[in-house]
């Protein structure tokens, strides 16, 4: 006999699994608990104080868009009120030259909704980059955006049957050539523009969000579009953990629990079918109509399933998911008396307030050199090519009164590459180079400035269980070609049911892309709401997806 019995078991409280649990729980009438085995929900929506007593830090999930949470913001009204607020960076995303400390820009659209201001900034350096960005900004607006949010909402569709994002590429007037589609980012962005400046700004932006080489295959398109999301880019108040704590609320005001310090040892199983999950202390939680699993699928079906359960085939596909291949990436945070003051202000006095600033150079190849560095197992000399973003400037709570807190991004090594010892000692050294690149920048960036910092690499991130070994950013699936929509993160788990009757599945290495958002999520529910009749608000409330 079962220790509880629930209608729904959710395995893991993370983001994705998180909003499927919310949508079952108001709109699928059913019974939930979720068991997760960290002390708090919220997976990589993350913050905690870390740097310094008073400084809130987000050791994961740091620069959001608009486009997250969109649909939770509509059928979840009180979701802003249980605290999941942002604001607008002046500047979604720049770039600093240290050449001759230049700067680009690329405004926010609530400060610069026709991108008018940020063509004049792309224009100091090409006048035909700035008409190509007006250009394609007026695409995106009216084809790409509205496409693509569709498609990040709308479960993965067959392959005979075209999602929202091939019928809007396949328009003929959407601008895109065929060829597009098979490009690297770094050939897409030479075609489509002229200026170093803004191929190298969007070049390392982009990393921040898909983290390959620029020279990858098959990817340009969706780098080349990931290019208009910085104008949507959003912090949120207090820190991204935020977002967790508005997503526990909604749920519980809807019945639902959550079991912390809840670890899942084996999903039950009996006749083909999911039953329940047993805990590591044993308990046994009966699951009367499914179980939801919200871990990477290397520990679904590898770790909570039993190896003959499943097709050898699909195993061996498992086995084979690109995640962290050679290289990851670091996070500090940083707690300062004062913030960077920038040699480039006397180019732009805006370059204080970019949400996701590159302080790099004019070389379209550096972020490919980094990534070379790593292929042969060494980290990139001088620390790789450096993002950050001053948390602080546009969030007061999340620093003492008159102090400052910022976030710093560079490539790093997977974490099974270097030992524990090798770790530690990179920790410092790479501190080091940090602030010493920094000053090439901001020269006031000194030891002196630094209140304190917390170091996250891929060896610390490969302590939660969703990012093992490598510490990887994706949680078990890079975005590429092959792991991308309907094939991520294979195409048997891709529509988030499994070969298990009534186990399906979410989280970050799923259907659509990886992100800080809650499409996956949602797309799960859809398809639960199918298999089980449940109400469906998109319907409702007269929503496409």
């Amino acid at each position: 006999m079962a220790d509880a019995s629930y209608d729904v078991v959710v395995i893991g409280g993370g983001t994705k699994s998180m909003v499927t649990a919310m949508y079952l729980a108001k709109y699928g009438g059913m019974d939930v608990a979720v068991f997760e085995a960290r002390h708090e929900i919220g997976g990589g929506i993350s913050s905690e104080e870390g740097s310094a007593p008073g400084f809130i830090a987000n050791p994961h999930s740091a620069i959001h868009f608009d486009m997250y949470y969109p649909t939770v913001y509509e059928d979840f009204p009180q979701f802003k009120d249980r605290g999941a607020k942002y604001v607008h960076p002046l500047c979604g995303t720049g770039g600093i030259f240290k050449e001759d400390h230049s700067c680009l820009l690329i405004y926010h659209e609530e400060f610069d909704p026709s991108q008018e201001r940020t063509a004049k900034e792309i224009a100091r350096f090409s006048k035909k980059d700035a008409d190509a960005w007006l250009y394609w900004w007026d695409k995106w607006k009216k084809i790409f955006e509205p496409a693509f949010v569709e498609w990040l909402h709308t479960p993965a569709q067959p392959m005979n049957s075209p999602d929202a994002m091939e019928r809007a590429i396949m328009r003929p007037d959407s601008g895109i050539e065929p060829q597009w589609l098979m490009m690297s980012p770094i050939q897409l962005f030479r075609e489509v523009f002229e200026s170093k400046e803004l191929i190298c700004t969007l070049l390392r932006a982009n990393h921040s969000l898909f983290v390959k080489s620029p020279d990858a295959y098959g990817i340009g398109m969706l780098w080349f579009l990931g290019s208009f999301w910085y104008p949507s880019a959003c912090l949120f108040i207090g820190g991204t953990h935020s977002i967790a704590h508005a997503l526990f609320k909604c749920f519980v005001e809807h019945g639902g629990k959550v079991f912390t310090k809840c670890e899942t040892e084996k999903i039950i199983t009996e006749n083909g079918r999911a039953k329940g999950i047993r805990l590591k202390d044993g308990r046994e939680i009966e699951a009367k109509k499914l179980v939801l699993s919200g871990v990477n699928p290397q520990q679904l079906c590898l770790r909570f399933l039993d190896e003959n359960l499943l097709d050898p085939k699909l195993i061996k596909k498992i086995e084979n998911i690109e995640n962290g291949e050679g290289w990851c990436i670091t996070w500090y945070d940083w707690a300062l008396h004062e913030i960077p003051k920038y040699k480039a202000e006397s180019f732009n006095p805006d370059v204080g307030q970019v949400g996701w600033l590159v302080l790099g150079d004019r070389d379209e190849k550096r972020i490919i050199k980094d990534h070379a560095w790593m292929k042969i197992g060494k980290n990139p000399p001088g620390g790789g090519t450096m993002g950050t973003c001053p948390h602080s400037v546009f969030d007061k709570t999340r620093s003492p009164e008159g102090k400052h807190t910022i976030k710093t991004e560079t490539e790093c090594l997977p974490a099974t590459a270097l030992s524990e010892r090798e770790w530690l000692s990179f920790k410092k050294t790479h501190a080091e180079d940090e602030l010493i690149q920094f000053q090439e920048y901001a020269p006031n960036m000194t030891w002196d400035n630094v209140i304190g910092y917390m170091p996250l690499t891929s060896y610390d991130s490969a302590n939660l269980l969703n990012m093992q070994p490598d510490g990887a950013m994706a949680s078990g699936a890079d975005v590429c070609p092959s792991q991308v929509g309907r094939f991520r993160p294979v195409p048997e788990l891709a529509g988030h049911k499994t070969p298990i009757q009534n186990l399906y599945a979410t989280g970050s290495a799923f259907y659509a892309p990886d992100s800080g958002g809650g499409w996956q999520g949602y797309t799960c529910y859809r398809v639960i709401a199918e298999d089980f009749e449940l109400r469906k608000p998109w319907e409702e409330k007269g929503r496409s997806y």
